[in-house]
């Protein structure tokens, strides 16, 4: 018999893990209804840019600019480090030139304060176009350059609070953006071709010096390869259009000192770090005397520059606390929204609380195990439990896909904002049913059919293109690299479950899944199909005849199971990757040989390593969050080998790497979360029926839709879901609510008074949305309808525990009775007779009847099969602070002598 390959296994990543603490408050809370939220002050939905009320416009003639942003044009700009040189100085072509071309250039920033790890939209217009209405090149190539500043030292070396502009050494910029050409030079902060800086501080330099924020200071020559890089910077290099109206719009990625130390953007007490940054853009022309990719740290060019400062949210910390501390932990969902609330919780309600992610399932198991009191989390747990509404969230298909249109005066490289998706084209790109990428070429022997798919990628489908019928002519081809899958994450999560349990209940995902075909032919990844054929039964041998000659023809692993199917939704991970093909392995197996090691004999990894599996050369993020930036960042998680010749890894191994795609070839859909999406600026899809009569992107209205039509059963438990999607209804489908859970056999009337003020807060003024810390941030609707009805009762609840009662004579205890409240509950159970009403249901609809008659039943099976790659969720071994002392655990690998590596 075949044995079933190992299974790699994780215990679930803790991600982002906040420091953990939480006052257990004495005294009596007083609980009051949650106040209707005022208007949105985050604009955020499918379209990508999320515009706040601290927006900033400025502009390069300085009209209007506010005080921090004005940049002089005249002999008031002192240029830094050119001896007392002003901006007069700069040679006449060039002044005279930029005053031609960027007179009307306009720059908006989304979003200036509270500004985190982050994209932020910018909107340029009056930037001149690099082509005519004819496609022939103009304008000498004029461009606008990003990138990000942490401000200027003082008198102490340490950042200035009173700089009115940065210092062009502590900008983030050099080795050049994504948004140039594979192999493609730039200015690495070189002064070439500029008269001002031979006559500057730094003549005797070839470019300007990289001054971190610790104050450690590096020549640019010699040391910006190593400490700035294309693929860690933020930079974009080349903001281009070829529109008349000479608009551009991009998502800029905001960095915390958390992804640039030194830059270290918001002020925290572990490390060097300061509360303001500065977004610096810079115009430019090619062909000028300053080079053909003058940098924009130049002295000519730096008077050329526009600036804004950004102010950024201090590193969450906690209040000051007594010994008394409460374990909170769960789901990714809440993880954007308690990073807002705690800060919150701390200044105005006085608790001091924390978080740390955890998997769904690992969250819910340390409730059920006694390990932790309080957790958030979507489904049900075993024990009894109090459920509060938190925080209501949703499932996006987040996408960073360019115009590659070929016809002359088309915007290319503009980002597509209106995608959409059905169920069945999502379970295409959850199956590997496009085929391999250029990275999957290694696998080409193994598996040719899949090199030859009827769609070679999403934008090729018959499918997305009849649904998209928008998009016609904005395509183009993306070659090997079109998008032929989700980049998806790790963590094990409702998040996914709620993904999957949409495919699974739609009619059309559900028979492309059993293996039928969809109306163009294309079938499902064989090794991703149930075999079962339901909705086609009448083409079974056909359809079973093809897959299984596409199954013959795999060189599968010799541990593989080739014999049994996988059933939906899946149980053992979140996005399973079936291990039906590996590549050849790298070096020379162990000898044999008489007089050397014995057989067997494990051999190191610099000698043999095996070969690349699906994990390897796809390998997932760690979360839904991490899904998002890569999103952003254009940057697909693929693997390579690396060994001491190649990468300087040693021992070698396949290591994962996010390498960014060039501008106007990028194309990449990633599963993630509304908030995640929202905080990264990725447009999101809007999803469908399978004809595409009725379509529903995610923003707070339909989040808000969508929760309307659930129903309160009582506190003890989530509220009902409808049955069935209302597209139709403006209803965004893949809404997902977290509730605070907290189990009731741990309750003492103390601790449930902190409970029931840290979900006071939460349920009260943390549902305001904003982008303010303690506010709701984009991406969640804020709570309404039976979700508010049962917040507002629960918390009431929490607040009424009763203490435990005398004995009585015969020695039984007698239940003690809260004031004001009928029948109270016995010691450490919340008061039951305290239950919102629930509303009437409305009768359906015509199309929410329509889509109740066409959800079919979920997928029969019994467990996902033995040949996907999954995570599964260990429980807590010590409890949950031993978990989180212990901080993230590594994932370990079973059958192969070589590690993911990041």
């Amino acid at each position: 018999m075949i044995s079933r390959p190992t299974l790699i296994r994780s215990v679930s990543a803790v991600v982002g893990t906040l420091c953990l603490v939480g006052l257990l408050a004495t005294g009596t809370t007083a609980t009051a209804p949650i106040a209707a939220a005022a208007p949105s002050t985050a604009e955020w939905g499918p379209q990508g840019a999320t515009v706040t009320d601290n927006q900033k416009t400025v502009r390069w003639d300085n009209r209007d600019n506010p005080a921090e942003s004005v940049v002089p044009r005249d002999a008031t700009q002192v240029i830094p480090f050119t001896g007392g040189k002003t901006y007069e100085d700069i040679a006449a072509p060039i002044k005279t030139g930029w005053r031609d071309l960027f007179s009307n250039l306009t720059m908006t920033v989304g979003q200036t304060d509270n500004v985190t790890g982050q994209g932020v939209s910018v909107s340029v217009t009056g930037l001149p176009p690099i082509v005519d209405d004819n496609g022939v090149a103009i304008n000498n190539g004029s461009a606008l350059m990003l990138f990000q500043c942490w401000g200027a030292p003082g008198s102490d070396g340490k950042p200035s609070p009173d700089a009115t502009s940065p210092d062009p050494r502590t900008c983030q910029e050099g080795p050049g953006g994504s948004d140039l050409e594979n192999g493609e030079a730039w200015s690495n902060r070189l002064f070439d071709g500029d008269a001002l800086a031979r006559s500057s501080d730094f003549k005797d330099r070839r470019g300007m010096p990289w001054l971190a924020i610790d104050g450690t200071e590096t020549d640019a020559v010699d040391g910006s390869g190593t400490i700035l890089s294309r693929i860690t910077t933020n930079e974009q290099s080349r903001l281009q259009t070829s529109s008349s109206l000479g608009a551009v719009n991009r998502s800029f990625e905001m960095q915390t000192g958390t992804e640039s130390t030194f830059l270290g953007c918001g002020m925290r007490n572990d490390a060097p770090s300061t509360p303001n940054c500065w977004l610096v853009a810079v115009p430019y022309r090619v062909g000028t005397s300053l080079g053909a990719h003058p940098s924009g740290l130049t002295p000519s060019m730096w008077g050329q520059r526009m600036q804004v400062k950004i102010g950024f949210a201090d590193a969450a910390g906690v209040c000051a606390s007594s010994d008394s501390r409460v374990l909170s932990a769960g789901s990714e969902l809440a993880s954007p929204a308690m990073a807002s609330w705690i800060p919150g919780l701390c200044s105005t309600a006085g608790v001091s609380t924390g978080y740390s992610q955890l998997s769904d399932d690992q969250a819910r198991r340390s409730l059920d195990s006694g390990a932790s009191p309080l957790i958030l989390s979507s489904r049900p747990t075993k024990n009894d439990a109090t459920y509060v509404p938190t925080a209501l969230s949703g499932v996006t298909i987040g996408f960073n896909y360019e115009n590659r249109c070929a016809t002359d005066g088309c915007d290319r490289g503009a980002v597509l904002t209106d995608i959409r998706l059905n169920a069945r084209l999502v379970a295409k790109l959850l199956t590997q049913s496009y085929g391999f990428d250029t990275a999957g070429s290694l696998l080409a022997s193994k598996a040719p059919w899949a090199q030859s798919s009827l769609n070679d990628s999403l934008s090729s489908d018959p499918e997305f293109l009849a649904l998209n019928p928008q998009l016609k002519g904005t395509l183009g081809s993306y070659g090997n690299d079109g998008i032929r899958k989700l980049e998806t994450e790790t963590l094990k999560s409702d998040a996914a479950a709620a993904l999957w349990d949409w495919v699974v209940a739609d009619r059309d995902a559900h028979a492309f899944l059993d293996g039928c075909p969809d109306p163009a032919g294309l079938t499902v990844n064989p090794w991703y199909s149930t075999r079962t054929y339901a909705e086609c039964a009448g083409d079974k041998a056909t359809l079973e005849k093809a897959a299984a000659e596409k199954r013959n023809a795999t060189k599968t692993p010799e541990t593989f199971d080739r014999d049994t199917p996988p059933s939906y939704p899946p149980t053992q991970s979140s996005y399973p990757q079936i291990l039906y093909a590996s590549s050849d392995p790298i070096g020379t197996p162990p000898s044999t040989t008489p007089g050397t090691p014995a057989p067997g004999t494990p051999p190191t990894p610099s000698e043999y390593v095996a070969g690349a599996t699906m994990v390897d050369i796809y390998p997932s993020v760690a979360d839904s969050a991490a899904a998002a930036r890569n999103g952003l960042r254009a940057a697909p998680t693929r693997g390579k080998w690396c060994d001491g010749n190649t990468g300087g890894c040693v021992p070698a191994l396949w290591k994962a790497g996010a390498a960014p795609q060039v501008y106007g070839s990028r194309n990449i859909a990633v599963a993630t979360d509304s908030a995640s999406a929202a905080r990264y600026q990725l447009v999101t899809a809007s999803l469908c029926t399978t004809d595409g009569s009725s379509c529903v992107g995610a923003n707070e209205d339909s989040l808000t839709k969508q929760f309307g039509r659930y129903t309160s059963t009582g506190i003890t438990s989530p509220l009902k879901a409808p049955a069935a999607p209302d597209y139709a209804g403006g209803a965004y489908p893949l809404a997902v609510p977290v509730y605070g859970v907290v189990a009731q056999r741990s309750l003492t009337p103390d601790s449930g008074r902190t409970f029931a003020k840290i979900f006071g807060y939460i349920t009260g003024p943390g549902q305001q949305p904003g982008s303010a810390r303690g506010q709701l941030p984009p991406g969640f609707a804020p709570l309404s309808g039976d979700f508010a009805s049962q917040a507002t009762t629960a918390v009431s609840a929490l607040n009424s525990v009763v203490a435990p009662a005398a004995a009585a004579p015969g020695g039984a205890a007698s239940a003690g009775v809260q004031p004001g409240v009928a029948n109270a509950a016995p010691t450490g159970v919340v008061p039951r007779t305290v239950v919102p009403p629930v509303a009437a249901a409305s009768a359906p609809n015509a199309a929410t009847a329509a889509n109740a008659a066409n959800t079919p039943a979920p997928l029969a099976g019994a467990k996902t099969a033995a040949t996907e790659i999954g995570f599964p969720q260990y429980g807590l071994i010590a409890g949950l602070a031993g978990a989180l002392a212990a901080g993230i655990f590594a994932p370990w690998l079973g059958r192969r002598r070589k590690e993911l590596a990041e």
